[in-house]
């Protein structure tokens, strides 16, 4: 039992590095040669995108735009392992959200409705409190 465990954990690991390694790549190979230079000594994809946050402060929205548009557009090339292109998509996933994108299911805002005659959506009124019969919470 504790073999077929080390096995287990062993090849989720060996998948790991490799989606790590790829990442990293691709980070490394998008930015200049002076930043790669500087980040090339770091083992993970996560020190590189956390050692860059703290250089160029809040996460830009273009990043976020283009990692956004880069998922919408993929289409997976011929001859290209069904792996890979998840891969590649993981990837730029986990850039959008690392960069401040709400994935679908997380909560935002409560519910809005839109004023009649008016453009600007406001807050939407509760209902009364089942325990209490009291409007608004």
């Amino acid at each position: 039992m504790g073999y077929i465990y080390y096995i287990r954990v062993k090849d989720a690991y060996d998948r790991w590095t490799k989606a790590n390694d790829k990442a990293r790549l691709y980070i490394l190979a998008s930015m200049s040669d002076i930043l790669s230079k500087k980040h090339e000594i770091m083992v993970t994809a996560r020190q590189i995108m956390d050692s860059l946050r703290d250089m160029f402060g809040q996460p830009s929205i273009q990043i976020k735009q283009e990692a956004i548009k880069y998922i919408y557009n993929a289409r997976m090339k011929e001859g290209q392992s069904v792996r890979e292109h998840v891969l590649d998509m993981i990837v730029n996933f986990n850039v959008a959200e690392m960069n401040g994108t709400k994935r679908k299911g997380e909560k935002g805002k409560g519910p809005t409705v839109a004023a009649e005659g008016k453009g600007k959506a406001k807050a939407a009124i509760k209902g009364k409190c089942f325990h209490c019969n009291v409007d608004g919470h």
